[in-house]
């Protein structure tokens, strides 16, 4: 797994805690809770979206770079 999408996964965490200690009764729903996970949640869309954009064939070289020295 690439560590930058770990990196989004990692972020849900805050999200998936919230939601339980609603759900287990430890916490309160409030407004400010809920647009806190909505904020979460719509930048990892975000940047999910704009990786997949990002790697689309039209944004990739035509032919490939050789970085290395060449081989005898």
């Amino acid at each position: 797994m690439v560590s930058s999408k770990a990196a989004l996964i990692l972020s849900m965490e805050a999200v998936f805690a919230s939601l339980f200690s609603v759900l287990l009764g430890y916490e309160h729903f409030m407004a400010t809770l809920a647009v806190g996970g909505g904020i979460i949640i719509a930048s990892i869309v975000i940047l999910e979206a704009g990786r997949k954009q990002s790697l689309s064939p039209s944004s990739l070289p035509d032919k490939q770079i050789e970085t290395a020295a060449p081989r005898p």
